[in-house]
């Protein structure tokens, strides 16, 4: 690789400070595998955002590398999109994954190890990946987008979501992510969306989550879309139905290992964009992050981002 700049954005707090903690050991060696590199670190939400956004327009950066989890990387990736267009084609998006979730990684890396990342980033090994984008309200009553790389959900997942960030974070992402889901689902219970599938007409579900997903896997290692591929050109839906506590714990081990859609009140979908609306309060999760609330839509950007990924 030629030495031009390589741009980390590295969240400290991510992991429930993981990050930090980690990153001084990773120092030295991204100053000696990167003679020209720049470190920048997040102190806000959307932080990572509003610097990608500043260093793409810099002509001698190749790389902006985000160092945390999927709420770190999809700030990037956010930063690195404007009206459903990247801001450089000739630069690309890295990982280096030290975050709660970093369910991504799962599909791009072979391991979590922070070193091997940093490998896998001096090679720059591309691939174009598929982005979704969700138009949701804000409160001023306008639409705003956000984009994503891995899984938006709405029903349990955004309460999930919205859980986990304000809770304090014990033990492993699985058991971060598992307990905030069981105190969610005894606290939500179900939900009624409507979803309109590729312009057709709407069908109401009854569900406990709706997945809408480019990666795999979201929460933790929920291995919620086992047939979605990051650049098939495809929305895979995951209509999780009114599952009761006894079903879920029955088929929890389904969840995790790739059987999900073995189980009985689970569909399965693809699409390229959809609409989605409940008469309820329905929190909407975008890669990790709650970002507001249903109505909703959603659709595919197609190979839009070179990530940088383990292999070709």
């Amino acid at each position: 690789m030629k030495s031009e700049e390589v741009v980390f954005i590295v969240n400290p707090l991510a992991g429930g400070g993981r990050t930090g903690r980690l990153w001084p050991h990773l120092k030295d060696r991204i100053e000696h595998d990167f003679p020209r590199n720049r470190i920048l670190f997040t102190k806000a939400p959307l932080d990572a955002l509003y610097m990608t956004k500043e260093e793409v327009r810099k002509g001698s950066l190749t790389t902006v590398v985000a160092v945390g989890g999927d709420g770190t990387l999809n700030e990037v990736i956010n930063g690195f999109i404007s009206n459903g267009t990247p801001l450089r084609t000739d630069v690309a998006v890295g990982v280096i994954p030290l975050g709660t979730g970093c369910d991504l990684a799962r599909m791009t890396l072979s391991s979590f190890d922070a070193g091997r990342a940093v490998t896998v980033i001096k090679k720059r090994v591309t691939r174009l990946i598929d982005i979704g984008q969700v138009f949701y309200p804000h409160h001023c009553k306008e639409k705003r987008i956000r984009y994503f790389h891995n899984i938006s959900s709405f029903g349990l997942g955004g309460e999930v979501v919205a859980h986990v960030n304000t809770h304090r974070r014990v033990g492993s992402p699985f058991f971060c992510f598992l307990r905030s889901t069981l105190c969610t689902y005894l606290r939500q219970g179900i939900r009624s969306i409507t979803l309109s599938i590729d312009g057709k007409r709407q069908e109401s579900y009854t569900v406990l989550n709706i997945a809408v997903a480019n990666g795999r896997f979201h929460g933790g290692g929920l291995y919620v879309a086992p047939g979605a591929c990051l650049d098939d050109g495809l929305l895979h839906l995951t209509i999780i139905g009114n599952l009761t506590l006894p079903e879920i714990i029955f088929n929890f081990p389904k969840f995790y290992n790739g059987e999900i859609y073995t189980v009985k009140k689970v569909q399965s979908l693809t699409c390229s964009c959809l609409k989605a609306d409940s008469p309820e309060r329905v929190l909407v999760d975008v890669d990790g992050e709650q970002v507001g609330e249903l109505p909703v839509e959603v659709s595919l950007l197609p190979k839009l981002l070179p990530l940088i990924v383990e292999g070709a």
